[in-house]
């Protein structure tokens, strides 16, 4: 499926200042694969195992991904949307 992906102001700058890209494929997994395929800067948001770091949240619509059932290998369906955000620390 056609999925939106949108990308926060940090990480412009690895995906050619791009705010949105869309990427093809069937699980959330699948299309962050894909996006670091075609914008490899953007492999900081992966630690060494290729998974999501713990530093960037991943929604689909409003649901935190790593809340769902099938966390990564959930299913999207065409027109989903995925947001990358950067976790923030302080207090």
């Amino acid at each position: 499926m056609m999925t939106k992906i949108k990308i926060p102001g940090p990480f412009r700058k690895h995906a050619e200042e791009k705010s949105e890209v869309s990427i093809y494929g069937a699980t959330v997994n699948e299309v962050i694969v894909k996006l670091v395929e075609a914008y490899p800067g953007l492999s900081r948001i992966c630690d060494d195992h290729g998974n999501i770091k713990r530093s960037v949240n991943v929604y689909l619509g409003r649901e935190d991904v790593r809340l769902l059932p099938d966390k990564y290998e959930t299913i999207l369906r065409d027109g989903d949307e995925l947001s990358l955000v950067p976790a923030i620390a302080g207090g």
